[in-house]
This record gives structure tokens, sequence and C-alpha cells, in this order.
């Protein structure tokens, strides 16, 4: 029997464990866990025992509006606005019975943040916290000074958010234990690589396990900063084209940063590779160059990244009265290396995606326009 196999088997009998730990965690309970991600399973007809007959593929319908999505080996976890609430369904399928693990009032999510056992979400002046086996619909809450704009999370558990209090941003961190508003990071370059003006706007924010990276929007580039010294060591690594548009679409692996932007006038989108080692390195003979991977996109709700491809959801493009068709976007992949500017479609006909996540087999998203009415949304999985 094959590494790979005894793996999978290995995930799935982990996850088959931990729905029976999980069961009922949290209100409205379906099934709590099923398969493992790395079997490559996927939600069917009927599936969880509750006679529900979705097409292959679907997880969860009937939603309000979901939007950002993260993953775990055996579950998906998404944040829905219309209520707001926190929900997870197995990704074996939850029979259309998404857990809630959390319910409030926050206007807005920016951001969903798996940390171990534990989710942090952005909503307001509040991050919330909610444990991945339920928190009895009472999310832990940290205030801060300003509406979170973006969030992350360190290895150690330290909280980094992007606050606009007024008619700035803030950089902040803060103890995930006790926040107190949060100690401020960043409110200019101090001594820079390269000049910013006017004073920049950090936005989008990400980090490793050594370094930050975050968007600075007044001025329209990618900045780094070391971790524990960030006024001191920030520069700019990479010039956008223009604003990158919201949610944010920054991510991260081993050695690149992928991002998207968007020209103002136009409001066609590209996605950029950008080394890590930065666009104007203490050492030019050390520098790799930045290239855009794709350009000519519709606006773009989500990107991830594995191993051999970057992932996108676009939202398409609107029709000459302004609004976005029906089936317009897509789920689309291209290899990191680049694809000769043309992507493969994972999967089209899809309508206002609110965000993305990938694990080893399959590509996950929501989908906020699926249908009519105020609940048309659904979380949706498909096959690399």
């Amino acid at each position: 029997m094959s590494r790979s196999v005894l793996l999978a088997l290995a995930a799935c009998l982990g996850c088959s464990g931990a729905a029976g730990a999980g069961a009922g965690a949290g209100a409205g309970a379906g099934a709590g866990a099923g398969a493992g991600a790395s079997a490559g399973a996927s939600a069917s007809a009927g599936d969880a025992g509750n006679g529900v007959s979705l097409e292959s593929g679907v997880l969860a319908t009937g939603l309000g509006q979901p939007g950002p999505i993260v993953l775990d080996e055996c579950n998906v976890y998404w944040a829905d606005l219309a209520p707001p609430a926190i929900l997870k369904c197995a990704k074996t399928g939850c029979g259309d019975a998404p857990t809630v693990l959390a319910r409030g009032d926050w206007p807005e999510v920016t951001r969903l943040v798996l940390h171990g056992k534990d989710l942090y979400w952005g909503g307001g002046a509040v991050i919330y916290s909610c444990s991945t086996g339920g928190c009895s619909g009472e999310p832990v809450t940290f205030t801060v000074h300003g509406v979170v704009r973006d969030l992350a999370v360190s290895a150690d558990g330290e909280l980094f958010f992007i606050t606009r209090p007024f008619f700035v941003s803030e950089l902040d961190e803060c103890s995930g234990v006790d926040c107190d508003g949060g100690t401020g990071l960043f409110s200019g370059l101090g001594p820079p690589t390269v000049q910013l003006a006017p004073p920049p706007l950090p936005d989008e924010i990400a980090l490793d396990g050594q370094n930050l990276f975050f968007v600075v929007d007044s001025s329209a580039n990618l900045v780094t900063c070391r971790i524990g010294s960030c006024s001191a060591t920030a520069h700019s690594i990479f010039p956008l084209n223009g604003p990158v548009p919201s949610p944010p679409v920054l991510t991260l692996d081993s050695e690149n940063a992928y991002l998207a932007s968007s020209s103002s006038s136009s409001g066609v989108a590209s996605i950029a590779v950008v080394p890590k080692d930065g666009f104007f390195p203490p050492d030019a003979s050390t520098s790799r160059t930045p290239g855009v991977l794709l350009d000519a996109l519709s606006t773009l709700a989500g990107l991830a990244v594995d191993d051999v491809a970057v992932y996108f959801a676009e939202v398409g493009a609107p029709d000459p009265t302004g609004v976005v068709p029906a089936g317009a976007g897509r789920i689309g992949k291209c290899a990191i290396g680049g694809c000769n500017a043309t992507p493969e479609v994972v999967q089209d006909y899809v309508s206002s995606p609110g965000g993305l996540a990938v694990d080893d087999a399959r590509v996950y998203w929501t989908e906020q326009g699926a249908g009519t009415g105020a609940a048309a949304g659904r979380v949706v999985s498909h096959a690399k």
C-alpha cells in the first residue's frame, strides 16, 4: 500500500474520531466532522444521514451572505453576515445543517483566521475568538481602537491587526489573552529603503514565522517588516499598479507573496508574484524579479496557494448597467511558474464568490448569489 494511501486513511480515521468528540458543539448542530481532507473526500447527495440531496460538492445552502472561509484537516469554517454567525461543516458533508459556532451582531467580517483549535475574526471595532469545538454561541472579545480592516495571528498566538480609527490606518498587535486596545507597531516607515508619501495607510496584512507583510493603500506598495521591530525594519518590496480590492487578497507561501491589485480607472485586476526577499533588497545580487502572473481579470474575491498553483475567485465583469450577472464569476488556477496568461478553470458559472481556500485535494469557496432571495448563499468544494 502506498504512503499517500496510508496518509489518507490516517486522516479519515482522525476526522472520524473528531466527529464523535465534537458532536453537538454549538447551537443548531448538524454533523460535527467527517472524513479528512487528505483523503480527497467530497460532499455527496444524502450524506450525513439527514436525507438531504445536494449537488455534488455542495456542503451548505440557504445561507445569507457567506464570506471568509478557512479549513482544517476535517472541517470547513466560514463567516456568514446575514445573520452574523460563524459556522462549520465536515468536508464530507453535514446534511445541509452546518454547526453554528457563534452568533453576534458584528457588521462585517474582514478575515477569518484559524490558529490551532481557535478561530479569530474582526468585526467592527472588536476582534472575536471561538474554539472550533464551539463557544456556546458567545465568542471571546478583544476591543481595539478603530474598525478592524484585517487580522493575522502569529505562531505563538500574538494578534496582529490593522484598524482604521478615523481616516488613517494603524498596524497594531496585542496578546491573544489580553488586548486592551492594542500596541501600535506602524504609523510610518521609520528609515525605509524607499520613501513613501503621503503618509502610508496600512491595509491588507499577512505573516510568516518572522515577518509581517502589508499593503499601504495610500502609496500602493507592498511592505514587509520584522516581527518585533516593525518600525525600524519596514521597507517596500513591490510597487503596485493600483489599490488592492477588498476583501483582502494577499497570501503567502514559503518563498513568495501573492497579491491581487486592480486599476482604479479600469477595474481590471492582476495577480503579482513577489519574492519575499524583495524587489528592493539590501543586496541586489540576491534579488529575484517579481512578476505579473495573471492580468486582465475582473475583481477578485480571494486568493489561495498550494505547492504548485495559485487559485483565485473571480467575481466577473458587470453588464452595461453596472450589475454583475449571475454566474459571471469563476474559480481558476495558474501554475506558480506561470500558465502563459491562460489559467485553468476549476469551476465556471460562479455567482458572487465571497472567500476561497484549498487543501491537498480540493478547492473550497463561498458563493453569495447562487439563487434568488435573501438566502441564496452556499459553500462549495471541487476537486483541484
